[in-house]
């Protein structure tokens, strides 16, 4: 299988989320954490019924690797702690959709690759054909995958910190679920969550109890980057919950001044040559909020960040690209700009509103109407605040109709 790293778009303190990188990982790889959504960037699928004389592969050998049941069992759970506290029904585990996913993750362990399609042996298929193989009868289907996580907790705030898979944790439409856990021969561990709504053949568990009061744990490895004269970027490590953390605080000067749901995030708005005090906390579903991390940083001194007087914009993005499109969302990648210093970012703009300022070269547009025609564009911009032209492309979302439900 072939090996590529996409890069992970950084958030602005308003854009909300993180868009989840598309991976594939080879176990020889060190074990960072990965994670993948559904190739509709975690959009609900609606399933045609299968085809006459299909495949129906669903026998997991045991020679791929070692099922982890317990831990699968812990992802329900804390899955449906999550979804109690936002006040959504109680996920199911339907027999089909647990055989999918622990096939898939056994599939993935014993050959060592990370993508939510099938490649042979034994059978090369779609995602949901799997689903369909393994016996699902519901019309709509979704799927979470990881690979590095080392507990159900790790990885159900890894999903829930990126807005693709948190999509569907939160799907109300979704009321069966289930999930594999499979480790390599090294120990290595992969992770697969199917979410459907099959009648499930095994009730919910019951909801977690009510009154919440304890606190997630503060963010960790606080760091600072791409410190300019106004803007900067914050990184940290996850932080961790008996239920699960539900989003980040933004703090300047002591001073919440946004929210994310990742672990990355472009400030701006700071005065050039000032020190200030920079923060972030977590915060659970039941409004549980941790101690404030906190790191102080100096801005780039007025004039500095680049030649004095640099007035020379960025290259404009080049080749920007539809990657993936759903009801709700739009997926888009383009060649990195050049500067005559830095390019320091890129803006993001739906129409003529701007939406989100990233790092990287890709970004998902979310929230978006299903069925609907959007101007969508990208411009650089270098450490001096000079900016290039935008680079445009228009495309539609997915139709609103329920095509192939049964």
């Amino acid at each position: 299988m072939s090996r590529r790293q996409a890069g992970v778009p950084i958030a602005t303190v308003t854009a909300g989320a993180v868009a989840a990188a598309m991976t594939r990982r080879h176990p020889s790889l060190a074990p960072v954490s990965a994670l993948a959504l559904t190739l509709l960037a975690a959009a609900t699928l609606a399933l045609a019924a299968p085809a006459a004389g299909a495949l129906t592969e669903c026998s997991a050998s045991g020679s791929w690797g070692t099922n982890r049941a317990d831990l699968a069992s812990q992802v329900v759970g804390l899955i449906n702690q999550y979804r109690a506290g936002k006040g959504l029904s109680q996920l199911a585990v339907s027999q089909p959709l647990q055989a999918s996913s622990v096939w898939k993750s056994l599939h993935m362990a014993g050959y060592g690759y990370f993508a939510h399609d099938d490649p042979a042996p034994p059978v090369g298929r779609s995602a949901s054909q799997r689903a369909r193989d393994c016996g699902y009868g519901g019309s709509w289907w979704g799927e979470n995958i990881a690979w590095g996580y080392t507990s159900a907790q790790a990885v159900v705030n890894g999903w829930l910190g990126s807005s693709g898979h948190r999509a569907n944790i939160e799907n109300p439409n979704f009321t069966s679920t289930g999930v594999g856990v499979a480790a390599n021969a090294s120990g290595q561990l992969y992770w697969t969550q199917n979410f459907g709504n099959d009648t499930a053949t095994t009730p919910p568990p019951p909801p977690p109890p009510t009154g919440d009061t304890q606190k997630p744990s503060a963010p960790a490895g606080l760091t600072v980057s791409s410190i300019g004269q106004t803007s900067l970027q914050l990184r940290w490590r996850a932080s961790s919950d008996n239920v699960g953390v539900s989003g980040y605080g933004i703090y300047v000067g002591g001073s919440r001044i946004g929210t994310t749901t990742g672990t990355a995030v472009s400030v701006s708005g700071f005065a050039c040559g000032g020190r200030y005090a920079v923060g972030v906390d977590a915060v659970d579903a039941a409004g549980n909020r941790s101690a404030v991390t906190t790191a102080t940083v100096t801005m780039a001194a007025c004039g500095g960040g680049g030649p004095v007087g640099d007035t020379v914009a960025p290259t404009t993005p080049a080749a920007i690209t539809v990657t993936s499109t759903s009801r709700t969302s739009v997926a888009v990648r383009w060649s990195a700009s050049s500067d005559n210093v830095a390019v320091t970012g890129y803006r993001l703009y739906r129409g003529s509103v701007r939406v989100a300022t990233t790092a990287a070269t890709a970004y998902m547009f979310a929230g978006l109407a299903c069925g609907t025609r959007y101007v969508l564009g990208v411009e650089a911009i270098d450490a001096a605040g000079n900016v290039s032209a935008r680079r445009v492309v228009t495309v539609s979302t997915r139709s609103c109709r329920l095509f192939g439900g049964f």
